[in-house]
């Protein structure tokens, strides 16, 4: 028979399993705003003016967030939860020791904004094995947790764990950030482009002979090329796809790395999410004030 003491003890391991289960997952609300969804891109290849890149909407990726140091502009991030922001491990790893470190949501351009909502980043949990390009992919824990009820902010959905990369390959995506653009202008306006999913070994292949001769690993999403795709200043920022199944929208990838000067045969790189779910919901978790 259970001794009382022991019965306590498993009550309260059951306790915490269960709040770290409630943390670990998507919002309830997660990925319902967003842009319209579009046609798959296996259907408008030609159409070449809705692949280069425009002003995205009003509110159109409220997860999007820029991330500044002295105010200014670094690379992006997406909320995955009210506190949590998802970001690339390049980003955070040279502002670890930051001070001045602060997210700015809910609006579209980097000048201000009456719609625009700040937060100190207090914790930069950039992947325990971060080693650029590998692994490249972090956490921000902020001193507060941001109103995801207002009409500009909300959260993206983050994919099932290990998701199948052929689930996406030569399917739709949206990349938006704050980069350069192509006449290597920093736009004060948030920039929304669309992008095809290359297929993994095709990339692999590109990566391999060209010049830079980058490692690409079933941790990359390759995406873009030819000069479409992201560029200085979009780092950390989402790539995007719109579930048919869910109905909402999944942040696939983080803006990684690209050929140099943005332009070039190679596709671009993404960090690709699903292979550190896991990893995500545990830091999250881990970091996360229980009472």
């Amino acid at each position: 028979m259970i001794s009382y003491v022991g019965f306590c003890k498993f009550i309260l391991l059951l306790s915490i399993i269960t709040i770290d289960f409630a943390i670990a997952k998507n919002d309830p609300n997660c990925g319902i705003k967003g842009p319209k969804p579009i046609p798959d891109l296996l259907s408008i290849l030609n159409n070449l003016r809705i692949i280069g890149g425009e002003d995205a909407l009003p509110g159109e990726f409220p997860w999007l967030c820029s991330l500044r140091s002295d105010n200014k502009h670094q690379c992006g991030g997406s909320i995955i939860k009210p506190q949590f922001i998802v970001t690339a491990g390049h980003c955070v790893a040279p502002l670890l020791n930051d001070e001045n470190f602060e997210i700015v949501c809910g609006t579209n351009t980097i000048s201000p904004s009456t719609t625009e909502v700040r937060a100190k980043v207090v914790k930069k949990l950039p992947h325990p094995h971060f080693d650029w390009p590998q692994n490249d992919i972090a956490l921000l824990k902020l001193d507060h947790a941001l109103n995801l009820s207002l009409p500009r902010l909300g959260s993206v959905c983050l994919p099932e764990p290990n998701e199948p990369l052929s689930l996406l390959e030569s399917k739709n995506s949206i990349s938006a950030g704050w980069g350069l653009t192509d006449a290597d202008i920093k736009p004060d306006k948030l920039q929304k482009v669309v992008l095809k999913i290359w297929k993994q070994k095709e990339c692999a292949k590109v990566w391999s002979e060209s010049d830079f001769n980058k490692s690409i690993t079933k941790s990359h999403i390759c995406i873009g090329g030819n000069g479409k795709g992201n560029c200085y200043g979009d780092s950390g920022s989402c790539l995007v796809h719109f579930n048919t199944t869910t109905k909402r929208w999944t942040d696939i990838g983080v803006t990684s790395f690209g050929p140099p000067g943005c332009h070039g045969p190679e596709p671009f790189v993404d960090t690709r999410v699903s292979t550190f779910v896991k990893w995500i919901w545990d830091t999250v978790a881990a970091n996360t004030e229980q009472f």
